[in-house]
């Protein structure tokens, strides 16, 4: 009876400690939602909001970055040739 007792209560453990995992996990996703928001909600369907978001971000700095240098038209000419190609 000890035996199951002790089984018991490690299972009742492992689960307390999956439920503060989970909220855990949440909480992250909540911020993560929150970044790809402030974004401009970059990606597409099933794409990984983490990834479309790093992506934006790159994108972004690099962008800064141009301008920054001196070299904005050179990056508004590579959109305008993304766009027609």
């Amino acid at each position: 009876m000890r035996h199951r007792r002790t089984r018991v209560g490690h299972h009742l453990e492992e689960l307390a400690q999956l439920r503060r995992w989970k909220a855990e996990a949440i909480e992250v996703l909540r911020q993560w939602d929150a970044a790809w928001l402030a974004a401009g909600r970059p990606g597409h369907l099933g794409e990984s909001i983490a990834a479309a978001t790093t992506r934006e971000i790159e994108r972004l700095r690099f962008e800064n970055a141009a301008w920054r240098d001196g070299v904005a038209d050179v990056v508004e000419r590579a959109r305008f040739s993304a766009r027609v190609y």
